[in-house]
This record gives structure tokens, C-alpha cells and sequence, in this order.
């Protein structure tokens, strides 16, 4: 939390952050969300998945993201010769591109990839993209949702306000810190809300002005 307290002490809008993204990443559209698993349950919504679609997932795919597909959809195992699975959450880990060719809907799961600035966005995805800032940046909360369409992005924006979530998430999600009991009701709550608080806002724009430095440190660990 150390890097949380050196916000600077003015308010950020969220769409100049997301101008500032689009402008570091212009081969897609973003929408900051509050977490991965909301991104995953926004993107299927807004696709109109319902629990009779099958959507495939890797074999060893994380709970938290079969939870948040169930809320909408089916998760199950990828077969190619599933000719019922008609959409697909490609796991692209550390970066490291999946390159077997898709014949169907994909979501370029890319939450743990870091990206230099410019990276061409999208490997696999005609909608797409979904990277969570916590896992790339060290942030307490906040994702990516990579939109194709530009159409699309300011159509899910609108959505998520509806949605909720802010504040009352964050807090939920700092106090599991201390208590695992508070990690339960976030994980019940947060795939369905994704709306960001002013607070998460001002750590994920500060993040965001450090991009080159992050990026430069991590190939040194490298």
C-alpha cells in the first residue's frame, strides 16, 4: 500500500484516463472497470450470453474467472470438436500469445501482460481484450476492458454506471486484506457490480504516469 499514499492530490476524471490509455494504446478502446472478473462478466453480458451457452476455458482456468463466467454462461473445458462451445476465454499468460487459430468468438484473456506502449492489442479478438492492473501494475483494485468498437466501449461505460460497485467494493476488498470473511462478500458482489471509486481512480491514474517506469523495472528483474 505504500505507493497508494502518494496520490496526487487532485481528482482525476475517468474518461482523460481513458484518453490517456487510448492514447499509450491506440489499437483499441478502453473502459476502466473495477476487476478482471467484472470485465469477464461485462464483456459476456454485453455479447448476450445466457447459461445455456458453453464458453471454453484452459483446463486449469482460475475459480475466480469460471465463477464470473457462470454468472452469465456455462464454463467449460476447450475441445475443438465441441461444435456446442460458441464462444471462447483465451489465457494468454505472462504475455506469452496463444497462436492456434480460432475459429470462433474469442476474449483475449491478457490480465497478467505487462505491454509496452503501442503493443498491438488484440491476438485472437474481434471484441475483446482484458487486462487486470493489480496483477501488472501492484494497484489495490481496477481492470481493462479492450474494446474493439468504439461504439461498443461507450456503450459498456454507460452500462457499468448503472452497475455500481465503487467504493463500497474497495473498502470490501481492503478490509479481506485483514480478514478473509470480507473476501467471500466481495467475491459474491464483484462480478456483477464495476463501477470504480474517486480513491481507486487517483492510484490507478498514478500508476498509469509511472507506466514507462514499471515497464523499465520489470525487464531489469527480468
Amino acid at each position: 500500500l505504500k505507493s497508494f499514499l502518494k496520490f496526487k492530490l487532485y481528482l482525476h476524471k475517468l474518461n482523460l484516463i481513458e484518453a490517456k490509455l487510448e492514447n499509450m494504446f491506440p489499437s483499441g478502446y478502453p473502459v476502466l472497470c473495477s476487476s478482471g472478473r467484472a470485465a469477464i462478466n461485462i464483456a459476456l453480458s454485453f455479447k448476450n450470453q445466457n447459461r445455456l451457452n458453453l464458453i471454453g476455458v484452459n483446463t486449469f482456468t482460475s475459480h475466480c474467472v469460471l465463477d464470473a463466467i457462470a454468472r452469465i454462461a456455462t464454463p467449460i473445458r476447450w475441445d475443438p470438436e465441441n461444435k456446442n462451445i460458441k464462444m471462447r476465454l483465451i489465457y494468454h499468460q505472462w504475455g506469452y500469445t496463444q497462436k492456434e487459430k480460432i475459429s470462433i468468438n474469442t476474449i483475449d484473456d491478457c490480465v497478467d501482460t505487462l505491454c509496452e506502449k503501442g503493443t498491438e492489442l488484440f491476438p485472437t479478438s474481434k471484441d475483446f481484450e482484458i487486462w487486470s492492473l493489480p496483477k501488472i501494475l501492484g494497484t489495490s483494485s481496477g481492470a481493462i476492458l479492450w474494446c474493439k468498437d468504439k461504439n461498443v466501449a461507450e456503450k459498456i461505460r454507460n452500462n457499468i454506471r448503472i452497475r455500481g460497485g465503487g467504493f463500497y467494493c474497495w473498502i470490501l476488498r481492503i478490509l479481506s486484506l485483514l480478514n478473509k470473511n470480507f473476501y467471500w462478500i466481495w467475491q459474491g458482489i464483484e462480478a456483477q457490480k464495476g463501477s470504480l471509486s474517486k480513491i481507486e481512480i487517483l492510484e490507478i491514474n498514478n500508476a498509469i504516469d509511472n507506466w514507462e517506469f514499471i515497464v523499465k523495472d520489470r525487464k531489469i528483474k527480468l
